[in-house]
């Protein structure tokens, strides 16, 4: 499934103003201004977990990582796609060509059931259930190398710190070869 398009009901994040859900009833919706109020809300004794109102879409997702079924609460990460024509024609250009920071090209021919071209959106990373997932329909995929790419795009723009990350994969190799000549 990594590195494959498929359809997802996929939540944007929660922003302020959050809508809350008030409970059974006829009730609507309570508004709150920012995070601030929600924790000191909680502090004071009320329920730290709530139901916020969000705005979701179905809509096609590229699958980048699975943390398998075998963990308590199964999710992937994926990453949102753009219509090519939703992008004006000098940044479709440049993502064709590999040079829009924000986006990654996915070749047509790769994604045959997506309905036009598209980009994956690196900037809009999304955790989603596996629930809310279409197992039914894949829509096309990337290669290994492509994969390898796109992570390779993400670890740059999150600026994730993988220092120690590939310094114990180096020691690792090199002990094997000492061990295995």
């Amino acid at each position: 499934m990594i590195g494959r398009a498929r359809w997802a009901l996929a939540p944007y994040a929660p922003a302020a103003p959050f809508r809350l859900y008030p409970g059974p009833g006829d009730r609507p919706p309570i508004t709150v201004a920012d995070a601030t109020v929600l924790r000191r809300a909680a502090q004071r004794g009320g329920d730290a977990e709530i139901t916020v109102l969000t705005t979701a879409k179905v809509r096609p997702v590229l699958v980048i990582a699975d943390a398998g079924a075998s963990f308590e609460d199964p999710a992937i990460l994926a990453l949102r796609l753009v219509r090519f024509s939703k992008l004006d024609p000098v940044e479709q250009n440049a993502t064709r060509q590999g040079q829009a920071p924000r986006l990654v090209h996915l070749r047509p021919e790769r994604f045959p059931g997506l309905p036009e071209e598209n980009a994956a959106l690196i900037t809009d990373l999304v955790r989603i259930a596996h629930s809310a997932l279409d197992p039914s329909d894949e829509l096309g995929g990337l290669d290994a190398n492509e994969l390898r790419a796109v992570h390779e795009r993400l670890v740059r723009y999150y600026k994730f710190d993988l220092t120690l990350l590939v310094r114990q994969t180096l020691e690792d190799r090199l002990r094997r070869a000492r061990e295995h000549p």
